[in-house]
Parts: C-alpha cells; structure tokens; sequence
C-alpha cells in the first residue's frame, strides 16, 4: 500500500472534512435495527447497571452499507451489521478503548489510539490504521479486504474524517507533548 502525507493547517482540516457519512440516531439504552430485507430485527436490551456495558449504536454508513455497533467491557469490541442481510462481523482491536471506523468511497479506514504516555509497557505502537479496500459484493465477510497499516509511536489520533480530496482522509494528531498537527493521507 502506498500512501503519500501531507502536513495541512487546522483552516484546511475544518474546511475539508467530510463528516456526514456515519448517520447516527438517538438512540438510549434499548434499541433495534431493521434489515433491509424487511424480515431481520435485531433487538439490543441493556440490563447492565453500567450503559457504557452495553450495546451502542454508533452509526450508519451508506458508503459501506452497515451499521456499526459497539460494547465496552474490559476491552471494547466493534460490529459491522450489514443493513441488507443482517450478518455481522467483528472487528478486533489492537488496543483496549477499541477500533473505530471511517469510510470513503471504496475505503473503510480502521483506527485505534492509545492516549496515555506510557504505552510501550502495553503496547507497540501508540496509533494503528488499518486499511481496507471495499469490494461491491453481498457478503460482508468478503466485503473488506486489507491492504495495509500506517502505524506510529510518536502520535495519537483526536479526529479523523474523509477528505474532500479523492482516496483521502484527514487526522488531528497529537505527540507526546500534546501538541496537535494536521495531516491527510491520500491512499494511492
């Protein structure tokens, strides 16, 4: 995978980032998805005393045609549900606070972030981006395909959105001394 960076100031970040591909909804403690194939409903209860335990409804993404769902225990694990079928995947994570996912057209770009300076007791890297080119197919467990990882020791993730560049997504970043930077990434 060849990726080119550009350093890019906050005006350009605020200006280029395109957030509106996840729709989300209010929704609470209880809620329940209804597939496309109009015979599929996925019901989420929470009987934890703890929300954060439960099932969270994180997203919609018409680029990807998914919705994304997650639960927090002593890691956090992310579920892709297709909106169509109904079949779920599961995506791991490399770090405890979980994986959070953007897409862009063809894309699904997978990120984790540790936050906390001491990392490399714990950890290898302190941010891992996972690169998935998505296919046009029905099955999701053939849906994404990796590619490759961007990975670092010097930064953490704040934000992340798709660009208005082609094949581009943008990151607020910040290093060990909690200064921030800006940088987008065109996958080429």
């Amino acid at each position: 995978m060849k990726c080119d960076f550009k350093i890019i100031d906050s005006l350009h970040f605020y200006e280029n980032s395109l957030k509106e591909d996840l729709l989300t909804a209010d929704y609470k403690k209880d809620f329940e998805l209804h597939m496309g194939d109009r015979k599929s409903i996925f019901k989420f209860e929470c009987k934890e005393k703890i929300v954060g335990a439960c099932y969270q409804y994180n997203g919609y993404s018409e680029n990807a045609e998914v919705h994304i769902i997650s639960k927090c225990r002593d890691v956090c694990e992310l579920y892709l549900i297709d909106s169509y079928s109904g079949s779920t995947l599961s995506v791991a994570s490399e770090f405890d606070g979980g994986s959070y996912p953007i897409f862009l057209p063809g894309y699904m770009i997978l990120y984790s972030s540790c936050y906390d300076d001491s990392f490399e007791k714990y950890y290898e890297y302190r941010s891992i981006i996972d690169v998935y080119k998505m296919s046009s197919t029905n099955e999701l467990d053939k849906k994404f395909n990796y590619i490759g990882s961007i990975n670092s020791k010097n930064w953490s993730i704040q934000e992340i959105y798709q660009s208005n560049t082609e094949n581009s997504f943008m990151m607020k970043i910040f290093d060990k001394q909690n200064e921030f930077d800006y940088i987008e990434i065109t996958i080429e």
